[in-house]
C-alpha cells in the first residue's frame, strides 16, 4: 500500500482509524463482517454486500461490473468505492434498503425522507425514491384541503421540526417533486419576508437558506397573495342582500362589513386562504362566529361562496408561483 492510501484499523464500528497523512476514516456501524464491498463517504466507511446493492441499484450493478485494479485500496480484502454523498445520505439509504426500517406508518425525520429521494433517484433505487416521495406527497398535497386546512394534523409523515417548510422546498425544487412545489412554495410564504430573504433559523441554530431559485419563486408569489387575499373574502361583499334574508339585509351587512373590516385590519393571513370561512373569521373575533351574526339564508349562501373561493384560490395556486397547472405539474414530476 502506498504511502497516500489511508489504512483503517480493525476497532469495531463508530470508531475512528488514522491514516499517515493525518486524514481520519470513521468506520461506521453499518459493517457486516461479511460484506464484499466499502463505500466511502465523507471519510466514514460502510461494509456491505456487492450483490445485495446491485440488485437493488442498477447504477450499482453498473458500476460493479466494472473489475477493480489491483492496486486499488482495499479494507479487510475489500475494495473502497469512494462515493461524493454525505455519510448521512448513505447511512439512510443503507438503512432503508436493508432493514426497511423507513417502511413504516410512523413519522420519520425529514433528514430520512431526504436521503430516500435523493439517493433513489441517484442511484435508481425505485423502492427508495418511491417511499420519499410518497411521504411528501402526504403531507404536501395537490388535492385542496380538508376541514382543518393545511394545519399540521396527526397523520403527518415526516416529523415537525423547525424551518421544515425551507428544507423540503429546496429538496423538492432539486429533485423534480414538481406536484407539491405550489403547497410547499405556499406555506414558506408564511415564514414573512425576513425569512425568505434573511433564512430561517434551525434548531441547531444555523441558518438555512432557499435556493435562490425557491426565494425568486416565494417572493413573487407574496406579492401575488397579497391580492389574492383580498378578492378571496370578496364574498363577504355579498352578505345581506339576498332577497330570502330572514333579517331583511341591514343586520347581516353590518356584520358583514364589520367583519371584513376586522379581517383586512389584521393583515394578511395567507394560511386562511386555503382554510374554511369560519377558521378565518374566529380567529379575528374571538370565537363570535357567522351563523351566530347572520341569518340562517346569508350563512348558507356565505359557506357555500367562501368555499367556491377557496377552491377557485386551489386551483389557481401554482400560478401564483409563476408554475404550471396541477396537472402539467404532476406529468413534470412523472416524466
Amino acid at each position: 500500500m502506498s504511502p497516500s492510501q489511508p489504512t483503517v484499523d480493525t476497532s469495531p464500528p463508530g470508531a475512528s482509524g488514522e491514516t499517515m497523512n493525518g486524514t481520519t476514516i470513521t468506520r461506521s456501524d453499518i459493517w457486516f463482517f461479511d460484506g464484499s464491498i466499502v463505500l466511502e463517504a465523507e471519510r466514514t466507511q460502510f461494509r456491505v454486500h456487492q450483490a445485495f446493492l446491485a440488485r437493488n441499484s442498477s447504477v450499482f450493478s453498473d458500476v460493479f461490473s466494472i473489475p477493480h485494479a489491483d492496486d486499488e485500496p482495499k479494507v479487510e480484502g475489500c475494495p473502497v468505492l469512494q462515493l461524493q454523498d454525505s455519510a448521512e445520505d448513505i447511512k439512510h439509504m443503507l438503512l432503508a434498503v436493508y432493514d426497511r426500517c423507513y417502511h413504516t406508518r410512523e413519522p420519520i425525520p425529514f433528514n430520512a425522507v431526504a436521503a430516500m429521494v435523493r439517493m433513489g433517484r441517484k442511484y435508481e433505487i425505485a423502492a427508495l425514491l418511491e417511499e420519499g416521495r410518497s411521504r411528501l406527497h402526504q403531507d404536501y398535497p395537490s388535492t385542496p384541503p380538508g376541514p382543518v386546512g393545511i394545519k399540521p394534523s396527526s397523520n403527518k409523515s415526516i416529523i415537525e421540526q423547525k424551518g421544515l417548510s425551507f428544507l423540503v422546498a429546496n429538496l423538492a425544487y432539486e429533485c423534480n417533486i414538481a406536484s407539491i412545489l405550489p403547497n410547499i412554495y405556499f406555506r414558506c410564504v408564511f415564514a414573512g419576508i425576513n425569512d425568505i430573504l434573511l433564512g430561517k433559523e434551525l434548531k441547531n441554530g444555523t441558518r438555512f437558506f432557499l435556493t435562490k431559485e425557491v426565494q425568486f419563486a416565494c417572493l413573487i408569489g407574496r406579492d401575488k397573495l397579497q391580492t389574492a387575499y383580498r378578492k378571496n373574502l370578496s364574498w363577504l361583499n355579498d352578505v345581506g342582500y339576498l332577497p330570502i334574508c330572514s333579517a331583511f339585509g341591514q343586520p347581516c351587512r353590518q356584520h358583514a362589513r364589520a367583519k371584513l373590516t376586522a379581517i383586512l385590519n389584521s393583515g394578511p393571513r395567507f394560511a386562511f386562504l386555503a382554510e374554511g370561512m369560519d377558521s378565518l373569521v374566529n380567529s379575528i373575533t374571538d370565537g363570535e362566529t357567522l351563523r351566530q351574526v347572520f341569518c340562517g339564508a346569508c350563512y348558507a349562501r356565505a359557506r357555500a361562496s367562501s368555499r367556491e373561493a377557496r377552491d377557485k384560490f386551489w386551483d389557481d395556486l401554482p400560478s401564483y408561483f409563476n408554475l404550471p397547472s396541477w396537472e402539467e405539474l404532476k406529468k413534470l414530476e412523472d416524466a
